[in-house]
């Protein structure tokens, strides 16, 4: 037996939301790590820290949101799942931090109302296209553990 469309879709939604999580604790720490760093220091204002993080990888996880729309469904539908399955672990772990730079480029075309501008569209981006990686890294390596999992048991 074979995964079915919905097991796919469901798996890829599951490593959407891990990825996201990741992405997540990454900022929520580097937050406390900024806030104590002020609070030693005596500068800045440490308390926004956290809601400052808060609100950003909010939007993130929203972009991330329409990506995964973008890229994601169609690799989970369009890729068989034995063939994926089958991959070695740093072949998976390479295809995953493919798949997230076309789909931020894809949101930022979108969000630049159709134009791209390469002086001015990805400026100051490649933290975005840092935190594109990390999310669609492990998103698909979540994938891939459910897919061979479910196919493990299927046997």
């Amino acid at each position: 037996m074979n995964c079915r469309w919905n097991q796919r879709l469901t798996y890829a939604f599951v490593g959407l939301f891990s990825g996201d999580a990741a992405l997540v604790l990454y900022m929520f720490v580097n937050a406390f790590l900024v806030c104590t760093t002020y609070l030693a220091a005596h500068v800045g204002e440490p308390e926004r820290q956290v809601s400052t993080a808060l609100q950003l990888s909010t939007i993130y996880v929203l972009c991330s949101l329409a990506g995964f729309l973008v890229v994601g469904v169609p690799v989970a539908l369009l890729l068989p799942p034995r063939f994926v399955a089958g991959w070695p672990w740093l072949v998976t772990i390479v295809v995953g931090a493919l798949l997230g730079p076309p789909a931020l480029c894809i949101v930022l075309f979108v969000l630049g109302g159709g134009s791209v501008h390469l002086s001015n569209s990805f400026r100051e981006t490649g933290l975005l296209f840092a935190f594109s990686i990390l999310v669609s890294t492990v998103s698909f390596g979540v994938y891939v553990a459910l897919l061979r999992k479910q196919l493990r048991r299927t046997r």
